[in-house]
C-alpha cells in the first residue's frame, strides 16, 4: 500500500532513550515560554521544534534520519529532502477531562495543503511527507491520530467546507476511519494528501506528546519564506 493511502508504520524505529530526553526538554521549554510566544500554539498545546534550540533540533533530525525513515524519504523526495523546520512541531493532546482551557484537538486536514489560501487562486497539494513520532504509548489511553483510508487519497486540497466531520462522513461514510495504536519507539510517515486529525475518545485518561517533522523535495513558492534544513540522509 502506498504512503498516500494510509500512514506507513515504522515499528520500533527509535530507541526509548532519546525520546525520553526530548520529552523532558519539550516539557521544560513549554513551561518557560508564555502562551503568547510565537513558537507556541496555545489552542493546540503545540511548540515549534526550533524553540528547543539548534543543538536539540539538529540531534532530532540526525537521529530520525538515521533510522528506517531514511530510505522512504529518499525514495519519495530524492537524496536531499528539505525539512520545514518552522512547520515542525512538538504536539500535545489531552483527553477532554484533562484538556487545558482554550485547547482543542486538531481537526481534519491535509498536511500538503499547508499555506493554502482558499479564497484566492486555486491551490495544489505540496508533495510532502510528515514523520510523526509519539513520545509515549498512544491510541488506547492517550490520544493518537485518526485518518480516512480512501483510495485514492484526494489529489487536491479540500476546502474547509469539505473538511467538516459531517461532510467527510457523507462523502465516504464511517467505515473508512482508522486510528493508530503505537508504542514508544514507533513512528508514522504520512503523505501530504492524507486526511487526518487528532484521535481522542472519552475513555482516554492520559496526555500524548509527539513530534512531527515535515519534509519536501523542493520549497514551493507559497512557502518560500519558511526556514529549512537539508535532511542528513
Amino acid at each position: 500500500m502506498s504512503v498516500g493511502d494510509e500512514p506507513q508504520v515504522l515499528a520500533a524505529a527509535l530507541a526509548a532513550a532519546p525520546l525520553t530526553r526530548w520529552l523532558s526538554l519539550i516539557d521544560a521549554r513549554t513551561a518557560e515560554l508564555p502562551a503568547s510566544h510565537p513558537d507556541r500554539q496555545a489552542t493546540s498545546g503545540s511548540l515549534r521544534l526550533p524553540a528547543l534550540g539548534a543543538v536539540v533540533l539538529g540531534d532530532m533530525l540526525r537521529t530520525l534520519c538515521a533510522g528506517p525513515a531514511a530510505p522512504i524519504l529518499r525514495a519519495r523526495l530524492g537524496p536531499a529532502p528539505l525539512c520545514l523546520v518552522g512547520q515542525s512541531w512538538a504536539r500535545c493532546q489531552y483527553p477532554a477531562a484533562r484538556r487545558p482551557q482554550g485547547q482543542h484537538p486538531h481537526q481534519w486536514h491535509q498536511d500538503g495543503a499547508l499555506g493554502c489560501c482558499f479564497d484566492a487562486e486555486p491551490c495544489v497539494l505540496i508533495e510532502m511527507l510528515t514523520l510523526w513520532i509519539p513520545l509515549m504509548d498512544c491510541g488506547e489511553h492517550a490520544p493518537s491520530l485518526q485518518w480516512l483510508c480512501v483510495h485514492p487519497a484526494p489529489a487536491v486540497p479540500l476546502p474547509p467546507a469539505e473538511l467538516t466531520d459531517e461532510a467527510l462522513a457523507q462523502r465516504w461514510g464511517q467505515t473508512v476511519r482508522r486510528h493508530a495504536t503505537l508504542r514508544v519507539g514507533d513512528a508514522l510517515i504520512l503523505d501530504g494528501a492524507l486526511l487526518h486529525r487528532s484521535h481522542v475518545t472519552a475513555a482516554m485518561t492520559q496526555r500524548r506528546v509527539s513530534i512531527e517533522l515535515r519534509f519536501v523535495a523542493v520549497l514551493p513558492p507559497r512557502l518560500r519564506h519558511e526556514p529549512v534544513l537539508v535532511a542528513p540522509l
